[in-house]
């Protein structure tokens, strides 16, 4: 019999279940790498090697199902119907506590619409729906609950009919004494846990245990732990002398064949029906029931919010894995709960700036992967050093668009994602910046950023070009001396009354830019200063050098060509982001 449970870092998968199983235990009380510290510093320092591997008692694993589902439902409360059910109390005991003298017709009209939009969008609409039922199959007398919220109906309003204050807040009473009633462990427990399983579990595996729609048991606690924790628990006390068998994952002894990797979303496969995957199509792939719950965990591992999930594998040394993925939780969940919907690739940059200032481990950091988990599919990024290098210096440009958006068919795009996605994918910014330059000047109403943002997106790109060698002579202090060329220009036009011309000259710059024409482009330029009477400046010309110089400078001089006050705010600008070298 084993007494100590030993992890070592393996896969992205595997490495995202220990961080799980790392997040579940430490929302218990009980800290594994902790332990695992203090385990080495006794007589078993040959045993575990704590940069790569944890380990903790076998007992860890009593109540594990409890303390699982525990930790998905209390990190992720405000992001399941559960917790919008029972986030109304607040509400209703809001609009209770207003005095009768304080209710305005308005007021009144807005508590009811609010009132109603909960009773049926939320209340009734998931009470109704099968998982909920079938959680509440599991709790005592929870029919007189259902019952009694079914009897609560909207309150009736019209112009000529107004529901009476003791109406409306009679109404929120009966609310309150539901939530309250739903706020019970019991509820909690099994309405909360079936929805991390279909919102969050579901992503990561499928198809079995409490996945499995012909699954027996019916309690998701007693099937996660008949699946996961009891194997996992009887294997390490059984004695595997006679195993034939090994571990694909950690290579311990095991009994058969019959663990897979099957059950994990978008990387798993049957490998009875599709034997065409594996190497002479004989199955060798197997794992023990101990890497199995570790697998089990990685829902745990990754942060989601706004329907994105993350998880950055860190994988130097189990410090930086937990200690990284511990920030990026924080960053993620807190702009989830300020609904700021860039939140999940600015945790991503905010996270791994937290590990470089962090001396311990500051220069350690270098190839990270990064794993979104986006529209039911894996995406994956290598953060190369250089990568890394440029989100760092970038930090001060990247914070300042991190509220900017615009609108493209109906849908929101963030500048920061925006960005952040093409850093992640080792591209420059030219593109997007063309794009959003084309937006700012044909549509405003669907651009929600400043001029300023795009000048810092080409500060950002300036740095990537540094950074991956293709840039060197240009600096930040060139970009700004092309800008304000371009409002002078701009001055030059205002004076004689042409302002209009701009955007149409500006339309073909960036199509210049666009197809890298250096020569149209010049053209353009020098009719803008034949016609405002002025000589171009030398700067122009030494900056033609190569591509990535020419749209630098190009860019530059448009954002002056369209710039407002760009002369007025300069100081003021330069001393808040400290561009100027």
């Amino acid at each position: 019999m084993e007494d100590i449970i030993k992890i070592t870092l393996g896969d992205w998968q595997y490495n995202a279940g220990i961080v799980g199983m790392y997040n579940i235990l430490k929302h218990s009380g009980k800290d594994i790498v902790e332990f695992t510290s203090n385990y080495v510093k006794g007589e078993n320092k040959e045993n575990v090697n704590s940069n790569f591997e944890i380990c903790f008692p076998i007992e860890y694993l009593e109540n594990f199902a409890n303390d699982y589902f525990d930790y998905l439902i209390d990190t992720y409360i405000n992001q399941i119907s559960y917790g919008k059910i029972v986030g109304f109390k607040v509400d209703a005991e809001r609009i209770i506590s207003i005095e009768y003298e304080d209710f305005s017709d308005e007021k009144i009209v807005e508590a009811v619409e609010k009132i109603n939009k909960y009773i049926k969008n939320c209340l009734h609409y998931y009470i109704k729906s099968a998982s909920y039922k079938a959680a509440l199959e599991l709790i005592p007398n929870s029919d007189v609950l259902v019952k009694e919220i079914i009897e609560i109906k909207s309150i009736k309003i019209s112009k000529k009919n107004k529901p009476s204050i003791s109406e409306i807040k009679n109404i929120c009473n009966k609310l309150i004494k539901v939530i309250s009633s739903l706020e019970g462990p019991m509820y909690r427990k099994y309405i909360g846990g079936k929805n991390v399983i279909y919102t969050l579990i579901k992503r990561n595996w499928d198809k079995v245990s409490v996945l499995n729609a012909q699954v027996k048991e019916k309690n998701i606690l007693k099937e996660f732990d008949n699946y996961f924790v009891f194997p996992a628990i009887e294997y390490m006390k059984t004695d595997k002398v006679k195993y034939k068998y090994n571990c694909f994952l950690c290579d311990s002894r095991i009994k058969d064949m019959n663990n897979n990797l099957s059950f994990l979303t978008n990387t798993g496969f049957d490998v009875a029906r599709k034997s065409s995957h594996i190497w002479n199509f004989q199955n060798d792939i197997a794992i023990c029931d101990v890497c199995k719950l570790v697998y089990a965990c990685m829902p745990a591992g990754f942060v989601y919010g706004f329907d994105k999930g993350v998880f950055i594998n860190s994988n130097l040394n189990i410090k930086a894995l937990t200690h990284v993925n511990s920030k990026l939780k924080n960053n993620v969940l807190e702009g989830f709960n300020n609904n700021k919907k860039s939140m999940t690739y600015k945790g991503v940059v905010e996270a791994i700036i937290y590990e470089r200032n962090n001396q311990i481990i500051k220069y350690e950091l270098s190839d990270v992967q990064v794993v979104f988990f986006e529209n039911d599919k894996y995406v994956f990024s290598i953060l190369s050093e250089n990568i890394l290098n440029v989100i760092y210096e970038s930090r001060t440009q990247l914070n300042y668009i991190k509220n900017g958006y615009f609108v493209e068919n109906k849908k929101y795009y963030y500048l920061y994602e925006e960005v952040l996605k093409k850093l992640l994918n080792n591209q420059n910014l030219f593109s997007l910046i063309n794009r959003l330059m084309h937006y700012y000047i044909s549509n405003k109403r669907s651009c929600f950023f400043s001029l300023t943002s795009l000048e810092c997106m080409l500060r950002v790109n300036l740095n990537y070009l540094k950074g991956v060698g293709l840039m060197s002579e240009l600096n930040n202090s060139d970009i700004s001396i092309i800008r304000n060329y371009g409002w002078h220009v701009r001055m030059g036009y205002d004076s004689k009354g042409a302002v209009k011309k701009i955007d149409g000259i500006s339309y073909s710059m960036l199509n210049a830019l666009k197809t890298s024409n250096v020569n149209a482009f010049m053209d353009l330029l020098i009719r803008c200063y034949m016609y405002i009477d002025k000589e171009i400046p030398k700067k122009f010309i030494e900056c033609l050098s190569t591509e990535e110089e020419f749209k630098t400078i190009g860019y530059a001089f448009i954002l002056g060509f369209n710039g407002a006050n760009f002369e007025k705010n300069e100081e003021k600008d330069n001393n808040k982001l400290s561009w100027e070298e």
